[in-house]
């Protein structure tokens, strides 16, 4: 498409029309005015002025109304204009009749026509206006007669104006409805892509729910196997050790570990799923950050000291606390402190941690490979890393950082790194410091246990000659996973809790009933596993039995807001259960009485 094309496009249909109708009659016009001066004799100035008027003044509106912001306005100044000029020749002339009338009737029709009523009345006053002022220019004389051929010529324009008007108003109103039509048809369009966008939606949402339910599937189908493969290793590791038979060891550290990168992977990519599916939440608590770094510190610790690296941890003093998700806060650091360490062989690490004008500020700072630009660019794209190269030398799915960034952005913050290749990166997590109302603090396991086969394992701890004393703690285990009861058991009986199993819901309230309890973990995700959760923790014989939820994958705001002291994901982190029984190891016991 040219550009005049183009241009002639976007012009005002009130310019076109008005510029149609001069190019079209003003020439006709001054053919009338000029037989007239012709029979009279006028001056070289009429005859000048006549031809301008003619040829030169349709061009000259055009432009003018292009070139203004509001060309429809333009315009009516211009008709306006065109008024006083026909006043003008008019009184020029002596109001000859035939020219005159022909004059006055155009420009009243077109005036009217274009603009109305009140723009008509403005059209009058400006014809008034230029004949008053043509005839004083004349010497004020009256002459009506004139020629026969200008009579003929005024006849001709008189029937040539109106028939020109008409035609370009009914191409005008034409298009009008051509263009009514087509916005008629863009409607329907619009309708009919609306009604596909909302059956999109429906499929969308569909797939949505059909998505949540696969990964809630996936959720459960993944880690439930782990925790056989990670717990049995675990627990054949220590059986072996004690046995004395360590050749066993490696191999099966080799096992444990090869479960753990798995149920790693499986865990980021439940993340980032939720995350782009917005089903992720985040759970703002009050947490002191000094614990929490040391804790992160003390997990990365073994990774530091595998590539033979030195880690430096730089805390502002006053660091205090700030309202934050602690669970997804301490995912991000170690991301990042374990890809420090990955990336950094017999360097440095540095952790630097600060807070100002309402923001905490968390810098990790290797002495690494560090990267070039254009690798910086991918870094945050999840299952994307630097280059192949790196990949293969490395290792890695390229999910670490991009579920760290997406977890800063849930939190209000962000992740950005400085690099050069060659000479180590840094990256910087800022997040916002927020006040909210104190809660206990709730912790869940980041280093996965995990459970392994009933029977077996039970042969195994019987074996090894474990003996539980009989005023140890006791801890009732509510899970329809005979894995997980046996894991729970052994693990917890070596740690000095005695440890009472049920299989459904309705055997671990019947226990509950008969016996005292120092603390009840629970798997919400049984049948009335909830209603359960409910029942445990508003008894008034059970209110001072704190209770754990063990689960999968549960809702820990849920968890909390029925009663749970804490949350649990399985596998299980039997460390940090056995340290939340040692909270309660001297919790004082309570007669019970029926649960409602």
């Amino acid at each position: 498409m040219s550009a005049s094309t183009s241009a002639a496009r976007r012009v005002h249909p009130l310019v076109r029309l008005a510029f149609l109708l001069r190019v079209a009659s003003f020439p006709l016009v001054a053919l009338m005015l000029a037989s007239l001066l012709w029979e009279r004799g006028a001056g070289a100035p009429l005859w000048v002025a006549l031809a301008l008027t003619g040829l030169v003044v349709p061009h000259v509106y055009y432009r003018i109304a292009l070139g203004r912001s509001d060309p429809r306005r333009a315009e009516h100044w211009n008709l306006r204009v065109d008024s006083l000029l026909a006043g003008l020749w008019s009184g020029l002339i002596g109001f000859a009749l035939w020219p005159t009338t022909v004059l006055m009737a155009i420009y009243n029709m077109v005036n009217l026509s274009l603009g109305g009523l009140r723009f008509g009345l403005q059209g009058a006053v400006a014809i008034a206006t230029g004949a008053v002022t043509g005839f004083l220019l004349q010497g004020m004389r009256v002459e009506p007669h004139a020629g026969a051929i200008t009579v003929g010529l005024s006849v001709a324009l008189l029937i040539y104006f109106p028939s020109l008007f008409g035609l370009q108003s009914f191409a005008q109103a034409r298009r009008l409805i051509a263009t009514r039509r087509l916005a008629e048809q863009q409607r329907e369009e619009i309708v009919r892509q609306q009604s596909l966008l909302e059956e999109a939606k429906d499929a969308a949402e569909q797939a949505s729910r059909a998505k949540s339910a696969f990964l809630a599937s996936m959720s459960h189908e993944l880690r439930t196997p782990l925790n056989a493969v990670i717990g049995y290793s675990e627990m054949l590791e220590e059986e072996v050790t004690e046995a004395g038979q360590s050749e066993f060891v490696p191999d099966l550290r080799k096992i444990r570990a090869a479960g753990k990168h798995l149920l790693h992977l499986i865990n980021s990519v439940l993340d980032l799923s939720k995350v782009e599916a917005g089903k992720m939440d985040v759970h703002l608590e009050t947490a002191e950050l000094e614990p929490l770094l040391e804790e992160v510190t003390s997990t990365v610790e073994p990774l530091v000291r595998e590539r033979n690296n030195t880690l430096h941890v730089r805390i502002a003093p006053g660091l205090g606390s700030m309202s934050v998700d602690p669970v997804k806060l301490r995912q991000v650091l170690l991301n990042l402190l374990s890809n420090a360490c990955k990336f950094t062989e017999h360097g440095t690490v540095t952790l630097t941690a600060d807070r100002g004008d309402g923001w905490a500020t968390f810098a990790v700072t290797d002495t690494g490979i560090g990267m070039t630009p254009d690798q910086q660019q991918r870094l945050f794209t999840a299952f994307s890393q630097a280059d192949s190269e790196i990949s293969r030398k490395y290792g890695g799915t390229g999910l670490g950082l991009a579920l760290s960034r997406r977890f800063c952005q849930l939190m209000g913050g962000d992740v950005t790194v400085d690099s050069a290749a060659g000479e180590g990166s840094t990256f910087t997590v800022r997040l916002p410091i927020r006040q909210v109302a104190s809660r206990p603090s709730r912790r869940t396991g980041i280093v996965p246990v995990g459970a392994t086969t009933a029977g077996t394992m039970r042969a195994m701890r019987r074996s090894s000659g474990a003996i539980v004393r009989t005023d140890a703690p006791a801890v009732l285990v509510i899970d329809d996973d005979p894995m997980v009861q046996d894991l729970m058991e052994w693990g917890l009986e070596r740690a000095g809790f005695r440890v009472t199993a049920a299989g459904s819901i309705s055997d671990g309230l019947r226990l509950a009933r008969e016996q005292t309890f120092a603390l009840v973990t629970l798997e919400v995700e049984m049948t009335d596993g909830w209603d359960a959760l409910q029942r445990l923790t508003h008894a008034p014989a059970f209110k001072h039995v704190p209770v754990v939820v063990v689960s999968v994958d549960a809702d820990l705001e849920r968890a909390r807001a029925l009663g749970a002291i804490d949350c649990l994901v399985k596998p299980i982190d039997r460390e940090r259960l056995v340290t939340l029984l040692e909270q309660y190891r001297r919790r004082l016991t309570f007669p019970s009485t029926d649960v409602p």
